[in-house]
């Protein structure tokens, strides 16, 4: 699985909707933007509601919606600066993911796949 390792931390690509962007066209500027990879988005697959605490003292609620991607191709020179693709196991990946919500939506899908939740590295 793709995961962007960042100045402050691994995370599933992804981020905010910019104004007027369905869930699902940023899916696609994330991928593009964080991973350098055009994808082509499949279905929601799981949702979560995760409350953060921002740099500047702000509670905030994030509604997540995380969405199965098939990899069309890449395109390395779209990555913003300071983002790194990793390719990881799901089981690694639900290990070291900075967002509490991403790490649930990983093994939440493990266990839909079938995959087993090993607590190991992958």
């Amino acid at each position: 699985m793709a995961v962007v390792r960042a100045i402050d931390g691994v995370f599933l690509p992804g981020g905010g909707l910019e104004d007027g962007e369905s869930p699902e066209e940023a899916v696609v500027r994330e991928a593009l933007e964080e991973c350098g990879l055009v994808v082509r988005v499949g279905a929601c697959v799981s949702r979560a509601v995760q409350f953060v605490v921002t740099a500047e003292g702000v509670s905030v609620e994030k509604r997540c919606a995380f969405f199965a991607a098939q990899i069309e191709r890449a395109a390395r020179a779209s990555i913003l600066p300071g983002h790194e693709t990793l390719w990881l196991g799901p089981a690694r990946a639900a290990q070291i993911l900075k967002h509490d919500s991403q790490m649930w939506a990983v093994r939440d899908w493990m266990k839909f796949r079938g995959a087993p939740w090993r607590g190991g590295l992958s």
